[in-house]
């Protein structure tokens, strides 16, 4: 049997088509954001994709890439993966959200594999499911409210329990591609939600998607979520902590040291109250990446996320998200807000990736050393969700 294991190249896209219809005019909108008609709005889009934690890592080496909306339009979802052995999946869902003022309809669903409709006509090595997150079908005539979101699940499986015979002989490179055609609902479809205006549904270390942007869930509860950005901002590695100081070195008299701006010869200033003796909270504008980090809070405001705050994560915050995704937590090297005495706290990735070896360290903050910034972004969990 393992002779005939080969690779699945997959490629695939989900397209939602939009399609509004006004009896009045008697007449079809084909649309391709929001349309306004005698102030009335059609918006039907996705959004908010979460990787499945235990799918196939994409191999960007390979130009494979992660389930991803359009930048350019947000009704369309691309991703290239491998399976390379019977039981590797690749898994995510995503939100179709209906933000219009308008209750939308699945007039059609088009499934297909290398351009042709599939019915029946899979390979015995392939398992290949679109539904929504609780295994229900997504159908014709199903009715998604204006305001309300639902949440759908794909998922391509390499099977298992296979004959030598029903594996494929050679690496296959299969496009998949799905359209879910909405038109205005006439009031005559099934008008049911199975998931209505979302719940908190979020978990503490899941991967999240929102304006094209990959975050760790970091807390939640019914008023407030608290993300943590996957990867580094655009050439924080660039910057330090804050200037160049002196502290640091013996060979300097103690009248003659320079420090950074949160310290003094006689410790902690008293515009940074702490948690303990040992550490303040020190992360505002005199920080020298703040305007970064503003800069990217306000693309989220950009997206439509208009509570989002954006700041650097604590170093209490991150022991307890330690506890929750050590993994998540120490993806980079990264600044912590956190000062002890004259030194910042970082959380520490070990460079030969040795997970045993992460930790918190404090370090000299005038040195960028590779070191990372990754916001903490505060948002309000009911905007999140769009409830």
């Amino acid at each position: 049997m393992k002779n005939k294991q080969y690779k699945i190249a997959i490629v695939f896209s989900i397209l939602l088509l939009l399609v509004i219809g006004y009896a009045a005019l008697n007449s079809t909108l084909s649309i391709n954001g929001i349309a306004n008609i005698n102030s009335l709005s059609f918006s039907v889009h996705f959004d908010n994709i979460t990787i499945a934690n235990e799918s196939v890592y994409v191999n960007e080496s390979l130009l494979e890439t992660n389930a991803t909306i359009n930048p350019l339009d947000n009704k369309q979802i691309s991703y290239t993966i491998s399976l390379t052995e019977p039981g590797d999946f690749y898994e995510f869902t995503v939100d179709i959200v209906n933000d219009g003022t308008i209750d939308a309809a699945i007039e059609e669903i088009v499934s297909k594999m290398n351009n042709v409709v599939i019915n029946n006509n899979l390979p015995k090595y392939l398992e290949y499911n679109v539904t929504y997150v609780d295994n229900s079908p997504i159908i014709a005539n199903h009715t998604l409210e204006a305001g309300h979101r639902e949440k759908c699940k794909v998922k391509i499986t390499y099977s298992t329990n296979l004959n030598p015979n029903e594996l494929p002989d050679t690496a296959q490179t299969l496009t998949f591609s799905m359209s879910i055609k909405y038109v205005q609902a006439t009031g005559e479809e099934n008008a049911t939600n199975p998931v209505g205006p979302v719940a908190n549904v979020l978990e503490p270390g899941e991967t999240v998607n929102y304006a094209n942007v990959e975050f760790y869930v970091v807390s939640t509860d019914s008023t407030t979520t608290k993300l943590l950005k996957k990867e580094g901002i655009e050439n924080s590695a660039n910057y330090a902590f804050t200037t160049e100081y002196n502290y640091f070195d013996p060979e300097v008299p103690n009248e003659e040291k320079t420090y950074p701006y949160w310290y003094s010869a006689s410790g902690f200033t008293s515009n940074y109250p702490g948690q303990g003796y040992e550490y303040r909270e020190v992360y505002d504008t005199n920080t020298l990446f703040y305007n970064n980090v503003e800069l990217f809070e306000q693309t989220l405001k950009n997206a439509g996320y208009t509570t989002a705050s954006a700041r650097l994560m604590t170093y209490t915050e991150a022991q307890a998200f330690e506890q929750i995704d050590s993994a998540a937590l120490y993806n980079q090297t990264f600044w912590l807000g956190t000062a002890r005495y004259g030194s910042i706290m970082i959380a520490q990735k070990d460079p030969n990736n040795d997970p045993t070896q992460n930790r918190f360290n404090a370090v000299n903050a005038a040195s960028s050393a590779g070191r990372v910034v990754r916001p903490l972004v505060e948002i309000s969990t009911s905007e999140l969700l769009g409830n």
